[in-house]
């Protein structure tokens, strides 16, 4: 990751368009890295300052770093850094990962962190995935149906309009019988 941000930092066509004090790198873990702290503090003096639940600032070197505990982030303000790990439950979990990227699936960062959520839970989406597939598979016959059923009834409801307008009755009343404001009968009889 360091590499990463140096690399970064120097892919530029001009000296300082990225300052080095803007470069932020983030460590992202289930749980608090012991081992990995030990070393960062025994090979190059950098030392954990909590700022919050779940966040700590790595100090002690060049660039910045902050480690990110996700379970023990606030669910509410870190939603989407809550979901980057790789043991989401398939089912009403993944499910609702996907209900909440629907709503921002436009935005680049959410594409982004979405696709890194999918790949570290690939396999749990694979299976949600099966699952939709099984219950479409088990309502298609049912929607099939409903589908049909609701052509049936618009085709009988345009042909009441058609023969009460025949007749010579005034829009309001056909929309009245209908059940159907007099808008959509006057677009309907064009």
């Amino acid at each position: 990751m360091y590499g990463y941000a140096c690399i970064y930092q120097a892919n530029i066509d001009t000296v300082k368009e990225i300052d080095p004090e803007e470069l932020t790198i983030t460590f992202v873990c289930s749980h608090y890295p012991r081992e990995m702290m030990k070393h960062l503090f025994s090979v190059r003096s950098i030392r954990a300052e909590q700022k919050g639940e779940g966040i700590y600032w790595l100090t002690g070197d060049a660039i910045a770093m902050q480690l990110l505990i996700t379970p023990k982030l606030s669910g509410a303000e870190n939603y989407w850094l809550q979901k980057l790990r790789i043991d989401l439950k398939a089912g009403e979990e993944i499910r609702d990962v996907m209900r909440n990227y629907e709503k921002h699936r436009k935005i680049k960062d959410y594409e982004a962190v979405m696709d890194l959520i999918t790949r570290a839970n690939w396999n749990q989406m694979k299976e949600e995935k099966k699952m939709c597939e099984a219950l479409k598979e088990l309502f298609a016959e049912e929607l099939r149906e409903a589908d049909k059923k609701g052509r049936t009834e618009g085709m009988e409801l345009a042909k009441k309009i058609f023969q009460l307008s025949a007749k010579g009755t005034p829009v309001e009343k056909i929309a009245e019988e209908c059940g159907l404001p007099v808008e959509k009968v006057r677009e309907m009889l064009g």
